[in-house]
């Protein structure tokens, strides 16, 4: 049977109640995980290797559920595990355990069937992390969303994160941000598009000082519809930044200004 526990002799069977109990008493507190959920992980504990029926009792923490966990959803030996396991990385990943490998483990899973909830978890991991990888995960899956003003804020803060053990990722999302920039250039974008994507399109954190009030001004007067103010504001920011600019910032700023010169011509 698929849910068959192998015959332990007496002593392995106490421990084992032992740990389960212990179990029980220090992980609920933290993880808020139920004691059948404890029990299915346990068992597959039991079923794969007896050292982490050791290393649940000896760890006494999430990151042992963890473990666990993970092999019962990569490599079931239950007709539930892959079930169960998913509700212990919800439960250590949304209660005040707040476990960022098991937030990135459910980015993962829901990655392909369900995006809004992937983005959820990448997001949460990665900003609360901050875990460099899941905010790469979540441009990415926000760039596949059509959501480009998010996309590219995600891979420019996986690209700009000072993670001294993160070299290669870091240059995984910089060529990411690298080519989502290029592609941005070409796509057709609404002028709120335009103006969310701005802030995110350069890796130099421009702009700032008197193009940061330049631009701060033109957005207040946007929301306001007083759009020769915001023209010359934008021109001014244009003349006077240029070279500080990104390419795409360059590019957006430009198509900006035909949008809202072609609004106030419309209005004559």
């Amino acid at each position: 049977r698929e849910d068959y526990v192998p015959t332990m002799p007496r002593s392995s069977c106490y421990r084992t109640m032992f740990s389960l109990v212990c179990l029980l008493m220090l992980i609920t507190a933290q993880a808020q995980i139920s004691a059948t959920l404890l029990a299915s992980a346990l068992n597959h504990a039991v079923h794969l290797d007896e050292n982490l029926v050791d290393q649940l009792y000896s760890d006494h923490n999430v990151n042992a559920l963890y473990k666990v966990a993970k092999s019962m959803y990569s490599a079931p030996k239950a007709k539930d595990d892959q079930l169960n396991a998913m509700q212990i990385f919800h439960a250590m990943a949304d209660g005040d355990a707040h476990h960022i490998k098991s937030m990135i483990q459910l980015g993962f899973a829901y990655s392909e069937n369900d995006k809004s909830q992937a983005i959820k978890y990448f997001v949460q991991a990665g900003e609360d992390g901050p875990d460099q990888a899941s905010l790469y995960n979540a441009g990415r899956l926000f760039t596949e969303e059509g959501n480009y003003a998010p996309a590219l804020g995600y891979i420019r803060a996986a690209a700009t994160l000072d993670d001294a053990k993160g070299e290669k990722m870091t240059d995984t999302a910089k060529e990411g941000y690298r080519m989502l920039s290029e592609q941005l250039q070409d796509r057709d974008l609404s002028l709120q598009e335009m103006v969310d994507i701005f802030p995110y399109a350069d890796l130099n954190d421009f702009p700032q000082y008197k193009a940061a009030k330049l631009w701060d001004a033109a957005m207040e007067k946007l929301s306001h519809s007083e759009l020769e103010f915001v023209v010359k504001k934008l021109s001014d920011l244009q003349t006077g930044h240029n070279e500080q600019m990104s390419t795409l910032q360059t590019n957006l700023l430009r198509r900006m200004l035909v949008i809202i010169l072609r609004e106030i011509n419309d209005e004559l």
